[in-house]
């Protein structure tokens, strides 16, 4: 049951961050909103028609639904924003942010079943994934 966040005014945007960001502090206990013992999956991706709105919906839709693997502590879909600096990349079309608990579940991750299927089901949508996984340094 996911919503479009562009259906949002400001202020419902506002508060839901504000929800989502004190919910993931109280669970981790984070101090300061840092991530600590956790695996961080990073994925951008570049659509092979980024004007097309029915597959950018199609790519939305499945990464709202490639969020729900139970592994995966918190995510975020994202486009580019609005910034513009000689350092900021901002030819993506949509990135996606996954946090697990640890390497284990990152991998588990990767043979889900849900995971499989976004990737049968959306891949011919890009011509280009990057993907950054770190951990604490």
């Amino acid at each position: 049951m996911y919503k479009r966040l562009c259906l949002f005014t400001e202020r419902q945007k506002l508060m839901y961050f504000q929800k989502y960001f004190s919910a993931i502090q109280k669970h981790h206990n984070y101090n300061n909103m840092e991530i600590k013992e956790n695996f961080i999956h990073h994925v951008y991706f570049w659509m092979h028609h980024p004007d097309n709105r029915e597959e950018r919906n199609a790519l939305l839709t499945g990464l709202q639904k490639l969020s729900t693997v139970p592994v995966i502590q918190a995510f975020h879909i994202g486009i580019a924003a609005t910034t513009n600096r000689d350092v900021i990349e901002t030819s993506y079309s949509f990135s996606w942010l996954a946090v697990f608990n640890s390497l284990e579940d990152q991998e588990m991750y990767q043979t889900h079943r849900i995971h499989l299927e976004f990737i049968k089901d959306c891949s011919h949508l890009w011509n280009k994934v990057i993907v950054y996984d770190s951990i604490k340094a």
